[in-house]
């Protein structure tokens, strides 16, 4: 029986595009790089900063965390509030609560990131635990829903 449902935080319960294609287009032109197409741009959504910046672009581990640097400080500062709740998340977040599902965040977005982005849309009132990446990317998102699972005292045929 599922008791846990673990969201994923970009492009399940927030549009989070603006402000990433935003930050592409200030890192590429801070950095000097071509231009990407929007298709490009667009597969920043999700994977890490640097994982895309070495696809796109064929940098070296050290070249695509400091673009990826690049890229936080503009988002962090300028473009992370510019998500926006789907169309209808909150209600279902509701419907869950009151079936007495317990719900948590498992995201690649950096931690902090995550957090600061809940809190601010009052997920964090449905949602706990709330977990995402590390400063580094060592943890893979397997590690990170089960952070969940394990924090929740769930069973992984539990959750969904």
């Amino acid at each position: 029986m599922i008791r846990y449902v673990i969201f994923d935080l970009d492009g399940t319960l927030l549009d989070t595009s603006e402000g990433i294609l935003l930050s592409v287009e200030h890192t590429v032109n801070e950095l000097g790089y071509s231009e990407l197409t929007l298709e490009q741009k667009l597969s920043f959504i999700g994977p890490p900063v640097q994982v895309s910046l070495k696809r796109l672009y064929g940098l070296s581990d050290e070249k695509a965390q400091m673009g990826a640097g690049v890229f936080r400080e503009f988002y962090k500062d300028r473009a992370l509030l510019k998500a926006k709740p789907y169309e209808g998340i909150y209600d279902l977040c509701r419907t869950l609560k009151d079936r007495g599902i317990g719900m948590a965040v498992a995201t690649y977005k950096r931690e902090d990131y995550a957090v600061k982005l809940l809190k601010h849309y009052d997920f964090d009132r449905y949602c706990d635990p709330m977990h995402g990446a590390d400063n580094n990317n060592v943890l893979k998102k397997e590690d990170i829903v089960m952070m969940c699972v394990n924090e929740m005292g769930a069973k992984k045929e539990e959750c969904v």
